[in-house]
């Protein structure tokens, strides 16, 4: 038999109030901009605070007593559902009772928290899609070890001074083992589990049915407690990967019930039917289900339990039935079911097809034993109940570790039959340790003369233990190796990873995401298997992080797995992440591997040549021309054969080079040195050879070793001194890099560092690789599968665009070669001799808003992604800021009528105007022109205050387009004009243009839908389940187009047919706006910091009286830092008639003091911002959104956008201005 032994470590993650009344005396709801809190007004009092922004619990109150663990783990479901989450709150009064609600909400989960009036407990319920990312399916309270400090098994749970023995839950403690597994109780037993002190005790109910959506059955069981670390846990598993036996359940899960008391244990029967009246989804109150009566037979009721359990893919149950086999299930939702019979925990019959019908109908199905005993049995050990009940230390193992010196000896033992007792016989056989087991027996001549079967029950193996059996000297046939159980094994840590790098068939849908805990923590446990793994990760991860992380950073750590590649992340803002991989055992042809050692010195070409010939001749036009672009021919091209600059007319296809120039100036070539360039081995003269960077050979090498002739560099192919022919190749150098047959990129250094590992022309690349041993395996830990990070080449501007609308690239990165196109990404450490051909998009090519775009749909936002991702990198001139992403704007752009102006969409112009800082932890900062040309005559080289361009950071459109249905909890904007804009290159207006902007102008006619639907479009029935917010006339229906179906729009418009005819689109690049609107004075101070967003550089606005009207969004902490950080007079009521006070200059000065800063705003445009949330209406406001500006020879400069509300603008004193913008 084989023992279990599983570890599992601990999970860690790490203003306005108002109160809504209920009678008094009774459970109350407080809320804050980052919490709500419950107040259940209980003879005990009970309260509990949970995180807005996450459903973390992170208070809870008994009897004035903090319950709750405050060293920043938290209480909450699986390992915390993270920032994506929404949460809502709501007041009930069901049946005479108060009751408040908490909702937390993700894509696949909803759980409840309910507090009903006068009741020390926490009702939860938790529905579920999928099962979540963020760990496995558990509720774990986190709680304070002072007040609860025992388990309710003998501290057997008790880990407190231990050390670890084995993984990292086995603990040795005083001699005696403990872990948090040995707190486990089956789940037919378990409707009641505590942690309890001298003053209290809390305690996880789980009563009546609410295991009908956890998986496993009713002998399957999980970890209940594990007090002894900084905080003492209390759990309850739903769904749990330990000795997985069958497919997770979706679904509500519960009602279940964490409740505090003095000392008393809740009744296990409690009746949690009052949440039938809560508007829990998935609910199903006792009149909606039925019953199963029957009689079960031919097990012994005065020897055995007999167990009934019926089971679906939705639902679970059980019961015990009475001795004489009458039994009457619990209430059960409708459907069809197994019916399984048990002799204790053996099974020995099922039957299919049981209907249960809802209405409290009684199905009636009886069931036989089918477990038969051989007519005659010669000796037997122990009885047939599906357990090593009687069996040595079987009364132990439990709760003990088989190391524990409370075990009886395991032996090798010996059973004589007839005279050894019961406990003679271990309950586990380990191999090498007490096998083998003898059993002696005599039989007599009669019994000896005929066949004999030896029947083994087993309950339980690991790594196909199975019995091996000799009899009298003779080997018996090895019986085949048990079912393969999912289970954890030995550590839980161990196995997340193991699951996601192994590729076994049963591990081929494993989560997204799960969480380890904080990487510190787990590294504490010092368990052999992933210590070694973690501790290289630690090292890379100090080797990686910027300046603002110290060695006393604990960040969370996580095992995911992306396109087939498993990684160690952390959860850390930037995160940071690298591969894992299983090493190839070169004596074993058939182990199934993914990674292989590599040359440390020289890259491998020929698997070059292979990658480029298989995506040339497999994948066919969804590589070849992905952008959808017209073939450009550069004017020139190096000829690696003749070794000189050749013109690119005639040239069949060329390759492409993305690189960092680096410090040291290149050779460029200008009209009166292209000529001896030309001819032929003019690269090899000595003169000139000198003059390039090395990366110039290599690259020129390798494109020959690729079968390639022709090679596009900027330095080398733009001929500088003709500006009109220079600015016309710059503004061609994204078609040239889209029209490249492949893109070499050279991520690890400059032109001077080159490629490295091109064997006879460059230096050696000097690899090493990280071997780590992980079960008996070898694991290469890797950098190929990242691109963002340890690389200059990511960080700047120019890179940016080449590397995007390459259709292929070969990459130079973390010393190896990746190549990567549409349809694949492949890696050179990465060992399969049969590469796959994926028939999707690659992740690093098909961006998902870059595929909107080219899909013809004018998606502002889609193209606010592309910026944000580009404008935070960095630009030897910042004046070329539009230049650098102009290429893929002209691409993008063809999606928008009239282009882009200075990266703004012109049809969308207003609402663009907007744009804001994204993080407010991020800062912006000014671009500065140089000085290397006229600006009036370089055609977009300008940094308009008023757009991104001019501003280095990450930005972002204003709230989300109303027009793209969106997820609960984010606002949206429907934006209306004010004005018209027009531009020049001039501040006095002459030679200006109107901006057409056409979508706010055809809004209202697309919105009308009584028109028949536009070509390509199709109506569907806006879902009533998701609290997802709409414009206005738009609450009925939502659009698909055929062009990308999984989008749903509140309207359709007109989508842009993309073909490679269709135009680029690249309006003159005017650095002036024109336009009129109406500005004012207002006055500003900093948030004060109990109510100002965390690290938000937000500054409320004020009118005259100190009334705050709106609020600005500066660019940065330099710009806070600006305004006064405190009020002063704030508690003066503001004069009662706004108007009369302006009339009567009554007290301005008042409001005006040295805590107050002016700042003139101007109008850009009026919005109205919808905005839901789950059981609550949506919410409408109109706003204006306004341009904080100064003012230089009367033209006005943005410094910052804002909004103010309508009504308040409206009653302001307003000046009507013809605005220009630079």
């Amino acid at each position: 038999m084989g023992f279990l032994r599983q570890i599992l470590p601990l999970l860690s993650l790490s203003s306005l109030l108002f109160i809504l009344p209920l009678p008094a005396h009774s459970v109350t709801l407080t809320s804050t901009s980052s919490s709500y809190t419950v107040n259940a007004n209980s003879a005990n009092s009970f309260q509990f605070t949970v995180n807005r922004a996450n459903c973390d619990v992170s208070s809870i109150l008994y009897r004035g007593s903090e319950v709750q663990y405050q060293g920043g783990s938290y209480t909450q479901i699986s390992s915390g559902l993270g920032s994506g989450t929404s949460v809502s709150a709501t007041t009930i009064t069901y049946q005479g009772t108060n009751y408040v609600k908490v909702t937390c909400s993700t894509s696949t989960l909803t759980h409840y928290y309910v507090v009903r009036d006068g009741d020390s407990s926490l009702h939860m319920a938790t529905y579920t899609t999928a099962e979540p990312t963020v760990g496995e399916l558990r509720w774990i309270a986190r709680l304070n070890p002072s007040l609860l400090p025992s388990d309710d098994v003998s501290g057997a749970s008790n880990t407190a001074s231990g050390t670890a023995i084995e993984g990292s839950d086995v603990y040795l403690v005083n001699g005696q083992t403990r872990s948090k597994f040995y707190s486990s109780q089956r789940f037919i037993d378990d409707q009641v589990h505590c942690l309890s002190g001298s003053t209290m005790k809390a305690c996880m109910l789980i009563p009546g049915v609410a295991y009908e959506g956890s998986s496993g059955g009713p002998f399957f069981r999980d970890i209940n407690t594990n007090p002894g670390g900084s905080y003492n846990t209390l759990y309850w598993y739903m769904n749990s990967g330990h000795v997985q036996t069958e497919a997770y359940r979706m679904g509500l899960h519960g009602p279940y019930s964490f409740v505090m008391s003095r000392s008393g244990t809740p009744d296990k029967n409690a009746d949690l039917s009052f949440m039938a009246g809560l508007g829990l989804t998935g609910y199903v109150a006792t009149a909606g289900r039925g019953y199963v009566t029957g009689k079960a037979t031919g097990i012994d009721g005065g020897k055995y339990p007999i167990v009934l359990h019926w089971y679906n893919p939705t639902a679970q149950y059980w019961t015990t039935a009475s001795s004489d086999g009458t039994f009457r299930s619990p209430a059960m939702k409708p459907g069809s079911y197994s019916q399984a019979l048990y002799q204790d925990e053996l099974l020995v019959a099922t039957a299919t097809g049981v209907s249960v019908s809802a209405n409290g109908a009684t199905t009636t199905r009886n069931i036989a034993s089918t477990f038969t005993s051989p007519g005659t049995t010669l000796f037997q050990i122990g009885d047939w109940d599906g357990q090593p009940t009687g069996f040595r230390n079987a009364d132990k193992q439990l709760r003990m570790h088989p190391v524990d010196t409370r075990m009886s000896p395991w032996g090798p033992l010996t059973y004589t039959v007839g005279s050894s007792a019961l406990t003679d016989f271990p309950m586990a056989v380990f191999k090498g340790t007490n096998d083998p087991v003898t059993i002696r027996f005599t039989l007599s001549a009669a019994q000896a003369s005929g066949a004999a079967t030896l029947r083994i029950g087993t309950t339980l193996a690991f790594t196909q233990g199975r019995p091996g059996v000799t009899v009298n000297g003779k080997a018996l046939a090895t019986p085949p190796a048990p079912t393969k159980i999912d289970s954890r094994g030995d550590c839980e840590v161990c196995n997340d990873i193991w699951k996601r790098i192994f590729p076994e068939a049963s591990y081929q849908h494993p989560p997204v995401y799960v969480g380890l805990g904080h990487l510190k923590e787990v590294l504490s446990s010092q368990c052999p298997g992933h210590t070694p793994l973690l501790e290289k990760y630690w090292e890379y991860y100090n080797n990686t992080a910027d300046s603002s992380y110290t060695e006393s950073d604990d960040p969370k750590i996580g095992v995911t797995i992306q396109r087939g590649i498993c990684y160690l992340a952390t959860l850390a803002s930037p995160g940071y992440s690298c591969s894992l991989s299983l090493l190839r055992r070169n004596a074993s042809p058939s182990h199934v591997t993914t990674a292989r050692i590599l040359d440390p010195d020289w890259v491998d070409l020929n698997l070059v040549q292979h990658w480029k010939s298989l995506c040339l001749s497999s994948h066919g036009s969804k590589c070849e021309n992905p952008l959808k672009l017209p073939f450009i021919r550069p004017a020139w091209l190096i000829d690696t054969e003749m070794q000189c600059i050749v013109p690119g007319e005639g040239c069949p296809s060329f390759t492409a080079l993305s690189y960092q120039w680096g410090s040291i100036s290149q050779m460029r070539i200008n009209t009166n040195t292209i000529k001896s360039l030309q001819e032929p081995k003019a690269l090899c003269r000595p003169e000139i050879l000198s003059q390039l960077a090395p990366i110039v050979r290599h690259a020129m090498y390798l494109t020959s070793s690729i079968n390639e002739r022709y090679l596009w560099i900027d330095t080398l192919c733009i001929v500088h001194g003709d500006d009109a022919a220079t600015a016309k190749q710059i503004g061609l150098m994204g078609a040239i890099y889209a029209s490249a047959v492949v893109t070499i990129v050279a991520a690890d250094g400059d032109s001077q560092y080159g490629l490295r590992g091109l064997e006879n022309v460059s230096t050696s690349r000097r690899l090493e690789q990280e071997v780590v041993p992980f079960r008996g395996e070898k694991i290469v830990m890797r950098n190929s599968d990242d691109n963002s990070k340890e690389s200059h080449y990511f960080t700047r501007g120019w890179t940016y665009q080449e590397y995007r609308m390459s259709r292929r690239r070969l990459v130079f990165r973390h010393k190896m070669l990746h190549w990567e196109c549409n349809c694949n990404e492949w890696h050179e450490d990465t060992f399969n001799p049969n590469i796959s051909i994926i028939e999707e998009p690659s992740a690093s090519l098909e961006k998902p808003e870059q595929s909107v775009l080219l899909a013809g749909f004018s998606d502002q936002d889609s193209l606010g992604e592309i910026i944000l991702e580009y404008n935070k990198r960095d630009l030897t001139y910042e004046d070329d800021a539009l230049p650098g992403i102009q290429g893929l704007l002209s691409v993008v752009g063809r999606s928008f009528e009239g282009g882009c102006l200075y990266g703004l969409p012109e049809m969308h112009f207003d609402g663009s105007l907007g744009w804001k800082r994204k993080w407010p932890w991020k800062n912006l900062r000014r671009r500065v022109e140089s000085e290397r040309f006229d600006h009036s005559r370089i055609s977009g080289t300008a940094l308009p205050s008023w757009s991104w361009v001019g501003w280095q950071g990450e930005v972002q459109f204003g709230p989300w387009d109303a027009c793209r249905v969106r997820v609960h909890g984010f606002p949206i904007e429907e934006v209306l004009p004010i004005t018209q804009w027009f531009t020049g290159n001039c501040p006095s207006g002459v030679q200006r243009r109107r901006i057409k902007s056409t979508w706010f102008k055809n809004r209202e006619e697309l919105k009308d839908f009584t028109r028949p639907l536009p070509v390509g479009w199709t109506s569907h029935s806006r879902s009533g389940s998701r609290a997802v917010p709409y414009p206005d006339g738009c609450d009925a229906k939502v659009f698909k187009h055929e062009n990308m179906p999984s989008l749903e729009w509140s309207y359709p418009f007109p989508v842009v047919d993309i073909q490679e005819s269709t135009p680029l689109l690249v309006p003159e690049q005017t650095r002036y706006l024109f336009c009129e609107t109406q500005k004012t004075r207002l006055w500003a101070y900093q948030i004060p910091d109990e109510t100002r967003r965390s690290r938000s550089p937000l500054v409320e606005l004020c009118d005259d009286l100190g009334s705050k009207v709106g609020e600005l969004h500066l660019h940065s902490e330099e710009q806070l830092n600006l305004f006064p950080d405190k009020r002063t007079g704030a508690s003066r009521k503001p004069y009662p008639d706004r108007r009369k006070a302006n009339s009567l200059n009554l007290l301005p000065d008042k409001w005006r003091g040295e805590s107050w800063k002016p700042v003139d705003v101007v109008a850009i445009y009026r919005s109205i911002v919808y905005n839901s949330f789950i059981f609550e209406r949506q919410r409408r406001e109109e706003t204006y959104t306004v341009l904080w500006v100064e003012w230089k020879a009367g033209i006005a400069y943005r410094l910052a956008s804002g909004t103010v509300n309508r009504a308040d603008w409206e009653s302001l004193a307003l000046e009507d201005i013809s605005l220009v913008l630079g």
